[in-house]
């Protein structure tokens, strides 16, 4: 089995910054590590949408260094987040998807997902992903132009952004998430469960000889990342420059 980088949740603003300056030096860092393959867990960036023309203008960096590891040997897992999505024909040395219920990467059986919307409690944002990945909210936002798409995205994303982060959200949401985790791993032929959005990091073993639970945590923030080593151990890393 090879090794695995999972990383997620940078959320690259508008103006870049800090995020986006330790995002691609992190990616540096992931070239030289040499995984078998490189697993993005969503919200890789603020907001991602269709086209993707801001992100490409804004941040070429990202892009040529995803596409370098490409060039490396290293596959490229995509999944979308809640604040990047619907991007799927954009790139090809890429493979992007809403979500992996069952996929072989590195000789390991992976469900590999964002997570959103695993909170059967949270009604209103599970109708509001219906209404983002509709074939209407497409027709939208193919005439909106770029920049107002963003404003209007990142305004509402504030909006949700103080009760998202209240600790007692976070950990129920870390808890349900890891529920989930475990009621699939606990199901025959999955090695991994890896989920992103809950903003904790950890990692957890069940059984014999060890299917794994995995969250990389928030990038943007605590600069955490996940690795499954080709012995199967598991660890949460801090990325320092």
């Amino acid at each position: 089995m090879g090794r695995v980088i999972i990383v997620g949740d940078v959320h690259i603003g508008a103006s870049g910054g800090q995020r986006h300056k330790s995002f691609s030096a992190f990616l540096d860092y992931v070239r030289l590590e040499k995984p078998q393959a490189l697993l993005l867990a969503g919200d890789i960036f603020e907001f991602m949408y269709g086209s993707t023309k801001w992100n490409s203008k804004k941040y070429p960096d990202i892009f040529q260094k995803l596409e370098l590891l490409h060039k490396n040997g290293i596959k490229i897992y995509y999944v979308y987040g809640n604040h990047d999505f619907c991007f799927h024909p954009t790139f090809d040395f890429m493979n992007i998807s809403a979500g992996y219920e069952k996929i072989k990467i590195a000789g390991r059986n992976f469900c590999f997902k964002h997570g959103d919307g695993l909170d059967p409690d949270d009604k209103k944002y599970i109708l509001l992903k219906k209404v983002l990945r509709s074939k209407f909210f497409s027709l939208i936002a193919k005439i909106t132009p770029d920049l107002v798409l963003y404003f209007l995205a990142n305004f509402f994303s504030s909006l949700s952004r103080r009760v998202d982060h209240d600790p007692r959200v976070l950990e129920k949401r870390a808890r349900i998430y890891k529920e989930v985790a475990l009621g699939l791993l606990n199901k025959d032929g999955l090695d991994v469960v890896a989920f992103g959005h809950s903003h904790v990091a950890e990692f957890c073993r069940i059984g014999h000889p060890g299917r794994i639970y995995l969250n990389p945590g928030f990038f943007g923030k605590d600069y955490t990342y996940a690795v499954i080593e080709n012995d199967n151990s598991v660890y949460i890393g801090v990325f320092n420059e």
